[in-house]
């Protein structure tokens, strides 16, 4: 026997290697497709650069996600793919559009953005705050992450 250890591939990966700009990211059970868009753009045509790369905003819904994200994105400020544009108060992720419950534990409200949260219908992390998702409005023109699943 030559001893070859077979590498299992998974579907996201075999997925992910079939679009050059994209990368597989892998960390303890994390895995994700991402492409970091290096254009600055509002969150519609960042949304929609996403959606024609058949992709979505990406989605952070663990702490591990949003640490690994923070630790290793090449941007400081990123779109993330949770908005409350649709209806008011009622936030969603792009990657299954349902309501997200106790957004309360995903967002960061802090004072200032409490005051903004009827007209701030995005979300970004921005490194200067540490790996936690902010609102604020959609017309900002900053980087993304385009993700697959």
């Amino acid at each position: 026997s030559t001893g070859h250890s077979a590498k299992i591939i998974t579907i996201l990966e075999a997925k992910c290697r079939k679009r050059p700009e994209f990368q597989i990211i892998r960390e303890a059970n994390i895995q994700k497709c991402i492409y970091w868009n290096p254009s600055k753009k509002t969150f519609d045509n960042a949304d929609t650069d996403c959606r024609e790369r058949g992709s979505f905003l990406i989605t952070l819904r663990t702490t591990a996600e949003k640490d690994l994200i923070f630790k290793i994105s090449p941007f400081n400020i990123i779109w993330i793919g949770l908005d409350d544009r649709k209806v008011e108060g009622s936030w969603v992720w792009h990657d299954d559009l349902r309501p997200v419950k106790n957004v309360e534990s995903i967002i960061s409200f802090d004072e200032e953005s409490i005051k903004l949260a009827d007209l701030a219908d995005c979300s970004f992390m921005w490194r200067l705050y540490g790996p936690i998702i902010i609102i604020t409005f959609c017309y900002s023109e900053i980087q993304f992450v385009c993700e697959i699943k």
